[in-house]
């Protein structure tokens, strides 16, 4: 794929720790050793559309991952990997993205994104959660710290390590970091992120491409996520930058896993509460079973929620949001379909309103509630 650099200081080219072929180098766990399988089963394998494994990330929960924002197009999971040749037979958890709301690719503030797993896992021998401290301490400078990734297998091949690998990085001071030995400000590393790189002991120990949104971790506890160097990597002149997981930064990932932010598509709410009462504006009520083919959906409360079309005498086609629309966070899917609906009211006790309440919900693959593409998806009634 080809790769153009975000960003361009005085001839250095940074890259984001993200995998694809560049002319700004190849990356890696630089230096580091493969960990024992399964010894870290909160580290996630994510994929693209095309299947293509591009970052790893820190399962935080049975719904949740913690990633880097430029980590982009991430349609899909693998959980309990190791290998990754070993996990092609391995189930894909299709995900949906929420990126860090002041995400800025140019001055890589911000880089966090948390992906929604469209189905629940459990916790396994191969599988396990890391949920996040709070508050998370600042790691002083010189505090040696463990990070772990896919990474690239050297500097001169395309090529990711089949396994996982880590290694060990200390922490430099964030005024040390921003001064004209090391980044010299371009970009500022601000407070809300962490300098940790080849030093000391470890001075042949590095992230690189591939490891973005891998996790930080500094005594046991994960502080960060990777997200940015330089081309080439393990260079003692410009430490690798991770995203300090800061008090706002979790904040915004509490509120963000428990009451999803608003989008545009509030409008399409059939409910009452903070989104409001919604309607079709300034319309007419149409004929009685004028339009036979418009369906009634409802969550498992009962509660209408949005519409759809009857295709057939199994589908229904309605959009991908109406299973996860922030406006009704308080319900997670469509329970019930109601159909030769006209008035609502009417049809929990009119006999000749069809009710289907075994639903399968079928979101598009590539369905993107952020930028709200392709937001298509089936049900399917018994």
């Amino acid at each position: 794929m080809a790769c153009s650099c975000l960003a361009l200081f005085k001839t250095i080219c940074l890259v984001l720790l993200y995998v694809q072929s560049c002319v700004c180098g190849e990356t890696e766990i630089l230096g580091g050793k493969e960990v024992k399988a399964h010894s870290m089963p909160y580290m996630v394998l994510l994929l693209n559309r095309t299947g293509q494994p591009v970052c790893g990330g820190t399962l935080l929960s049975s719904r949740w991952v913690l990633t880097a924002a430029h980590c982009l197009r991430i349609t899909a999971v693998r959980l309990g990997v190791h290998s990754i040749k070993k996990s092609q037979n391995y189930e894909s958890v299709q995900v949906q993205t929420y990126p860090h709301p002041k995400y800025d690719s140019g001055t890589f503030n911000h880089d966090l994104q948390l992906l929604k797993l469209n189905q629940k896992v459990e916790q396994n021998n191969t599988v396990k959660y890391l949920p996040l401290a709070d508050p998370i301490a600042d790691p002083l400078e010189g505090t040696t710290c463990l990070v772990a990734g896919w990474g690239l297998v050297d500097n001169t091949t395309n090529t990711m390590s089949d396994v996982l690998k880590s290694a060990e990085v200390d922490v430099m001071g964030r005024e040390t970091c921003n001064s004209s030995t090391y980044w010299k400000s371009q970009p500022v590393i601000t407070p809300d992120m962490v300098c940790a790189g080849p030093q000391g002991k470890n001075e042949d120990q590095d992230t690189c491409k591939g490891d973005s949104g891998g996790p930080l971790l500094c005594n046991g506890v994960q502080v960060g996520v990777t997200s940015f160097g330089v081309a080439g990597c393990r260079r003692h002149k410009k430490p690798g930058v991770y995203t300090f997981l800061s008090k706002q930064h979790i904040e915004w990932i509490n509120k963000t896993m428990g009451e999803p932010a608003l989008h545009l598509s509030v409008v399409l709410c059939l409910t009452t509460g903070v989104c409001g009462e919604t309607e079709i504006f300034g319309g007419k009520e149409v004929k009685d079973h004028s339009m036979p083919y418009m369906v009634l959906l409802l969550n498992s409360t009962g509660q209408p929620v949005c519409g759809g079309t009857l295709l057939s005498s199994r589908w229904v086609l309605t959009a991908a949001h109406c299973t996860d629309n922030p406006c009704v966070g308080f319900f997670a899917s469509i329970t019930e379909v109601r159909l030769g609906v006209d008035s609502f009211k009417k049809s929990q006790n009119d006999e000749s309103v069809q009710v289907q309440k075994d639903v399968k919900t079928y979101p598009h693959p590539e369905y993107d509630n952020h930028r709200k593409v392709h937001d298509l998806q089936l049900l399917k009634v018994s």
